[in-house]
């Protein structure tokens, strides 16, 4: 359930910053992963051969009831694409 909501909001997430960037973003499936910060980055450098220190870090929380949920939404694009993100982000403002 966690992953398809990680599915659900971060691509509403990545289609405000294909639109505010007018680029085209195309997202990969979500993995969720619980452990330290450190271990799941590095994970994931390893994992997908990431070469790069940039990332787009956004907390969530999720509320029902009395109930919460606080994570980290992490977006790791290649370092050209960020670039280019950030260019048409600036761009468009």
């Amino acid at each position: 359930a966690l992953k398809e909501l990680t599915n659900i909001i971060g691509s509403s997430i990545l289609n405000v910053y294909a639109e505010k960037s007018n680029m085209i973003v195309k997202p990969n499936v979500p993995v969720f992963v619980h452990d330290f910060l450190q271990a799941v980055i590095d994970s994931v450098l390893v994992m997908h051969n990431i070469e790069h220190d940039y990332a787009v870090v956004m907390e969530t929380a999720f509320f029902f009831e009395d109930e919460q949920i606080i994570g980290n939404l992490m977006l790791l694009p290649e370092t050209e694409s960020l670039k280019l993100l950030v260019k048409g982000f600036k761009s468009n403002v």
